[in-house]
């Protein structure tokens, strides 16, 4: 990982560290029914800074830290339904709905704690119309639609919170398509 800094005297240095990680990932998909289909993973990850220069010590201590976005562990269950018929209505309509957590995480270089991103939590929603001849399809669509306010990264300098930079907020969308 190479990671490119400002000193105390403005000069860009850049860091090459090794960092040692392990982790497990766990994906199952079952469908209960021939229009039923549920879908969870899991992930664990655990990743520190190894072999870290001794010249980068004075800038950032970062031997033995974790290195930024990586939260020890996530997961996702989801599930989606297909009604074949719609009485009066003709076409399919599928209904789909998602929950993913993300641990916490740092989102700046040296575990800075102005820079942790405390676990959350995304629910995403939809539900997807298509014509009887599948030449039409309406698309409603949600993502985070808890609204959950959360950052991906971010910078500090000395210890406090210079920047941020935050995921969208919830969003709703409608897409029309025609196949011709």
């Amino acid at each position: 990982q190479t990671t490119a800094v400002r000193d105390a005297n403005n000069i860009t240095v850049f860091l090459f560290n090794d960092v040692e990680a392990s982790g497990l990932e766990l994906e199952v998909v079952a469908r209960p029914t021939p229009n039923w289909t549920l879908r969870g993973n899991f992930g664990t990850l655990d990743a520190q800074y190894v072999n870290v220069p001794v010249t980068n010590t004075s800038i950032f201590p970062l031997k033995d830290k974790t290195p930024k976005h990586n939260p020890e562990f996530t997961y996702a269950i989801a599930t989606d339904y297909e009604f074949d018929e719609l009485g009066p209505v003709p076409g399919s309509l599928k209904l789909s709905g998602e929950y993913s957590y993300v641990d916490d995480f740092w989102g700046c270089l040296g575990n800075v704690s102005v820079c942790r991103q405390e676990g959350y939590g995304l629910v995403n929603l939809s539900a997807v119309w298509t014509s009887e001849e599948g030449g039409l399809q309406v698309v409603l669509a949600g993502t985070n639609v808890t609204d959950e306010a959360y950052f991906k990264n971010g910078s500090s300098g000395n210890g406090t919170l210079v920047s941020q930079w935050y995921l969208p907020p919830a969003e709703y969308t409608i897409t029309f398509r025609q196949k011709f």
